[in-house]
C-alpha cells in the first residue's frame, strides 16, 4: 500500500500544464461573465486581476520554449477578454461590482 500523501492535481503538473489550466480556467470565467453581462446580469469581477497576475507569473516562470507553446492559448484568451470588454462597454456603467477591465 502507498503511504504517500494524495497530490491535488494542480500540484503534479509542469509548469507549462500548470499555465495552460490557468489560461482554460480564466477563459472560461471570462465567457461566463461576458454571457451575463449580455443578458444584463450584473457581475462581479473582484478578483479578476489577481488571477490574470499570477498566470503572468506563472508564464514568467516558464522556459522560452515552453513560452512560446503557450503563446495561442494566451492570445485566444486575449480575445475572449476583448470581447469581455466590449460587452462591458455595450451594457453602460453600474453592470459590475468592479471595473477590473478598467
Amino acid at each position: 500500500m502507498d503511504d504517500a500523501p494524495p497530490q491535488f492535481p494542480h500540484m503534479a503538473n509542469s509548469p507549462l500544464a500548470t499555465a495552460e489550466e490557468l489560461v482554460k480556467g480564466l477563459a472560461r470565467t471570462v465567457r461566463v461573465a461576458r454571457c451575463l453581462v449580455e443578458s444584463a446580469r450584473e457581475v462581479d469581477l473582484s478578483g479578476l486581476k489577481e488571477i490574470v497576475g499570477l498566470l503572468c507569473a506563472r508564464a514568467l516562470d516558464l522556459d522560452p520554449k515552453e513560452g512560446r507553446m503557450l503563446r495561442p492559448k494566451l492570445a485566444a484568451l486575449q480575445q475572449e477578454m476583448d470581447a469581455l470588454q466590449v460587452a462591458l462597454t455595450r451594457a453602460g456603467p453600474g453592470i459590475t461590482g468592479e471595473s477590473a477591465m478598467a
